[in-house]
């Protein structure tokens, strides 16, 4: 296959750079497994910027919320409020494998 390539997957794309197809731009979350294991090497760390983005849960106006919704968003505080898929993956440094 020739590049450039194209695609709304994540996982397309992940599989094709594991395929050696080129470098890939993807969420620190997608790819930190691939990192972890070896399969990709972190590029351009330095140039990025370290700041983290936030994650925002869109809620409807008004004081009347389903508790099931309060009960998900605390889930995802909880899940995600660490940045879970950065275990064993410093800044700076290469996977260890």
């Amino acid at each position: 296959m020739k590049g450039p390539f194209s695609a709304d997957s994540a996982d397309m794309l992940l599989r094709l750079a594991i395929g050696g197809a080129g470098i890939l731009r993807l969420s620190e979350h997608v790819v930190a497994s691939s990192i972890r294991e070896g399969l990709l090497q972190p590029l351009l760390q330095d140039a990025q910027d370290p700041e983290n983005y936030p994650l925002f849960a869109l809620l409807p106006p008004g004081r009347h919320q389903a508790p099931k919704v309060g009960v998900f968003v605390d889930f995802l505080i909880e899940r995600l409020g660490s940045a879970p898929w950065r275990m064993g993956v410093e800044r700076g440094q290469a996977p260890t494998i």
